[in-house]
């Protein structure tokens, strides 16, 4: 038999991880965009082939990855390499991280820990939010940024690296998964390289898990990088903050003392997974920024016990504890209405006494959340962001520092305030695309496509290619549509005039008032289409064991 010798199969896609040569530049304002398009920015889809999008992709971020490296230096920020807890780099498989040089964050009395989700780069909040707002505000540089601004009492930084887990020996460093499918191989026909879960890891930080629970136990408690008495704040971006509050539930009696507040962003929380004491505490001193159209910060639920109505005890007994004394008392006063003899879920109809004429939502919570205790464990946010979760972030970040410095000015009696909470209509998701027509093609701005090389055939003095782009139909389309679908309509009521046909849509017919006798027979009704009369019981032959119509046989040409 032939087979075909590797040396003769195509190679696979590679790039180099040099801006010019893969056709982009960075403006003044930090943003990536095209040399020969710069009102233009980056592009997935160039190729026809998947692979060479991929490793062009791959090409770009790691052109990106050295540009924040460099800028977040700058800003004051050093690379920690786990678990070797060494600034210089280790020969062994080892795990980088982003932290204020350990000289400092020793001394310092803030400390700021960031866990990042478990598919962003070290550093990296989200490559779109990179391309288009900066490289500064999608990435660390900004945060390190603003917390310089305070100078000598700025607080120290820890960012985690839960994405870049995967190690290569190789390539003597860690990467994430996405990476790691971009690795180099053989042939463009090969399969990927494989992965070993345990030879191509960190001991000590094998997993998210692991990640987080190192940070925690070999560098937050080592007094050789923070000191025992800092406060420290925590910020848990997607996954990362669920699985911080995870660990933290698991060891609150160490914690609870040093954490002085929690923010997360669009972290998924389980209140029957956690106990009562992590509750209070996420109530008290913790706010979750969730995808929403209603405005930035704009509160879109709270818990119960934050309204005048609920007594003292709500701050310490679990809530299937409560109703039945929330019952019993009888000397509750609300502005407005007395809810004393309500049931518990009524009781958020309250308003502030120090608010004076001011009055606060109606609702803490929307009526359709059942029992908000076991709900709702922190006040959430609007983050004004609608698509991707991985641009909540960059988007609050002012506002997670600012909530950070009011709980500073107040760090042991620091609640959080009984919040407006407004009812928001969620505006569907438009996507704003401007069509560029091009002769009988209709392109969607944004979605370039460009062909392999070879790939191009001429036919009758055109160049056609091979694209696969997003189609969308334009105002002049729509207007044809409609037009046919009318002439469909005009059509069908001429052919039965006796019939209306009411919408293209619905497919049902209105009868008309009969205007000749509908006693007569349907000859006389004089109807320019008449629907065939009913076929008589068809013939049927037996063949090979089965019952089939002779009509269809003889149509078959086999009878």
């Amino acid at each position: 038999m032939f087979r075909r010798l590797p040396a003769s199969l195509p190679p696979d896609a590679a790039f180099k991880s040099d801006l010019k040569e893969l056709g982009y530049f960075i403006d003044e304002k930090s943003q990536i965009m095209q040399i020969k398009k710069p009102d233009k920015g980056y592009v997935f889809k160039i190729y026809n082939d998947e692979r060479y999008n991929v490793m062009h992709r791959e090409a770009l971020n790691n052109c990106i990855r050295e540009q924040v490296l460099k800028r977040a230096t700058a800003a004051g920020l050093s690379l920690l390499y786990l678990p070797q807890l060494s600034a210089i780099k280790p020969e062994e498989p080892h795990v980088p991280i982003f932290t204020t040089p350990s000289c400092e964050l020793k001394n310092k009395k803030r400390i700021i820990v960031v866990l990042n989700d478990h598919r962003q780069d070290l550093g990296i909040w989200d490559y779109r939010c990179l391309a288009i707002d900066g490289i500064d505000s999608g990435s660390c540089v900004k945060l390190a940024k603003l917390v310089q601004q305070d100078g000598e009492a700025a607080p120290g930084l820890i960012i985690s690296n839960a994405g870049q887990l995967t190690y290569s020996h190789k390539n003597r460093r860690a990467m994430t998964t996405q990476s790691w499918q971009a690795m180099p191989r053989s042939s463009l026909a090969f399969p990927g390289v494989q992965e070993d879960p345990l030879h191509n890891s960190v001991e000590g930080t094998r997993d998210k898990f692991e990640h987080c629970n190192f940070i925690f136990e070999n560098l937050l408690k080592n007094s050789s990088f923070v000191r025992e008495d800092a406060e420290i704040y925590l910020v848990g971006i997607l996954n990362g903050g669920e699985v911080a509050l995870n660990y933290l539930d698991a060891h609150w009696d160490f914690w609870r003392g040093r954490i002085k507040a929690v923010a997360l962003t669009s972290a998924l929380i389980r209140r029957q997974t956690l106990s009562w004491e992590m509750i209070q505490f996420l109530r008290d001193r913790a706010r979750n920024w969730k995808i929403s159209s209603a405005p930035k910060d704009a509160c879109l639920v709270s818990p119960l016990h934050w309204t005048l109505s609920i007594p003292d005890t709500a701050m310490t007994q679990p809530p299937e504890e409560l109703e039945p004394q929330l019952r019993k008392n009888e000397d509750v006063e609300v502005v407005g209405k007395d809810y004393a003899n309500d049931h518990a879920n009524d009781l958020l109809k309250a308003t502030l006494s120090d608010n004076g004429d001011k009055e606060l939502t109606e609702w803490a919570v929307p009526e359709n959340m059942v029992i908000p205790d076991a709900q709702i464990v922190c006040p959430e946010f609007s983050s004004s962001v609608r698509d991707f979760t991985e641009i909540i972030f960059p988007t609050v970040l002012d506002s997670v520092i600012a909530f950070f410095e009011d709980v500073q000015k107040d760090v042991n009696g620091y609640k959080n305030p009984a919040f407006m909470v407004e009812q928001y209509e969620e505006e569907p998701l438009e996507i704003g695309v401007d069509v560029v027509k091009n002769g009988n093609e209709a392109m969607s701005e944004g979605v370039e496509t460009m062909k392999l090389e070879g790939s191009g055939k001429k036919e009758k003095g055109k160049d056609v290619r091979d694209k696969k782009a997003v189609r969308f139909d334009d105002d002049m389309e729509v207007e044809k549509k409609k037009e046919g679908v009318q002439e469909g309509v005009n059509f069908a009521e001429a052919m039965v005039p006796e019939v209306k046909v009411d919408t293209a849509i619905s497919c049902k017919a209105e009868a008309e008032e009969q205007t000749t006798n509908t006693d007569a027979p349907l000859d006389t009704l004089n109807l320019p289409y008449r629907y065939p009369a009913e076929r008589a019981e068809a013939e049927m032959a037996r063949v090979a064991g089965l019952d089939l119509d002779e009509e269809v046989l003889k149509a078959a040409g086999l009878m």
